[in-house]
C-alpha cells in the first residue's frame, strides 16, 4: 500500500475505531481498572495532563471529558500506538447499544497530517475552522474536527447517547487537545 492510500484510509480508519468503541462485547473493566491511559490522579482531579504522555488518554482530563458527556469516566482505551498514530476512548462502559453510552474519541496521527487534510478540504461536508492550530478543519456529517498542529493532527468526536456532539462541544475539547499536544 501506498503512503497516499494509507493516509486517504485515516479518516475510515478512525471513524471504525469509533464505531468499534460503541459496542462489542470485550470487557472494560480491566482497562478501567488498570488505568490504561490516563492516571485516576491526574484525570479525575481535573489537573492538566503531561505533554509528555503519548498513549493518546492524557490529551483530555476526565473532568473535562465529563463535563461534555454529562456522566463520569468509566472507560479508558488507549489505541494501540503505531508509527503513524496514537488515540483515546474516555466515556461510559460499552454497550450493545450506543444510544446507552457516551464516550469522546480523540486520536493523533504524527504521519501524513497534511495529505489528510488536503483530502479532507475537498469534500463537500467540510467546514475549515479558523484560530484552531495551524488548520483546523470540521467534518459535519460525521462531527470530527481535525487539526494541524505542526506535523501532527489531532482529531476529536464526541458521541452522547445516540447522538453526536455539538460542533462547539467537539471544538471546545480540540482546543484543550491542541495545546497539549
Amino acid at each position: 500500500m501506498t503512503k497516499f492510500a494509507a493516509r486517504a484510509l485515516a479518516p475510515i480508519v478512525c471513524l471504525v475505531a469509533v464505531l468499534a468503541a460503541c459496542g462489542g462485547s470485550g470487557s472494560t473493566a480491566a482497562s478501567t481498572a488498570s488505568g490504561s491511559g490516563a492516571s485516576p490522579s491526574s484525570s479525575s482531579a481535573g489537573v492538566a495532563p503531561s505533554s509528555s504522555n503519548d498513549d493518546g488518554c492524557g490529551l483530555l482530563t476526565d473532568d473535562e471529558v465529563k463535563a461534555v458527556i454529562g456522566v463520569p469516566v468509566t472507560r479508558r482505551e488507549a489505541s494501540a500506538k503505531t508509527a503513524a498514530s496514537f488515540g483515546c476512548v474516555k466515556g461510559t462502559d460499552r454497550t450493545a447499544d450506543v444510544a446507552n453510552g457516551a464516550f469522546v474519541s480523540f486520536s493523533v496521527f504524527t504521519q501524513g497530517g497534511a495529505a489528510l487534510l488536503d483530502q479532507l478540504a475537498g469534500e463537500a461536508d467540510t467546514e475549515q475552522i479558523s484560530g484552531l492550530g495551524d488548520r483546523a478543519l470540521f467534518k459535519t456529517a460525521e462531527g470530527f474536527v481535525f487539526v494541524a498542529k505542526g506535523d501532527k493532527v489531532i482529531s476529536v468526536q464526541v458521541f452522547k447517547f445516540g447522538q453526536r456532539g455539538t460542533r462547539d462541544e467537539v471544538l471546545g475539547l480540540a482546543r484543550l487537545a491542541v495545546g497539549r499536544a
